[in-house]
């Protein structure tokens, strides 16, 4: 289920750069930039608490079953 939530999370950050890029709200290639930076530390933190979440879950369930 993580595994399709990330990718359709991606396949929405994808699209939202594609429309502000066509759209012409971003100007030049380092906003572009910035904004792909921001989205990224976004991605990766949300990804990280995710495997988190996964682990401590995982780890409940091993002191559980011992």
């Amino acid at each position: 289920m993580l595994n399709a939530r990330g990718g359709f999370l991606k396949l929405i950050f994808l699209f939202r750069l594609y429309y502000l890029y066509h759209t012409r709200e971003i100007k030049n290639k380092i906003e572009v930039d910035q904004w792909f930076a921001k989205q990224s530390i976004l991605w990766c933190s949300v990804r990280y608490f995710l495997q988190t979440l996964k682990n401590l879950q995982f780890y409940r369930l091993q002191v559980f079953i011992a």
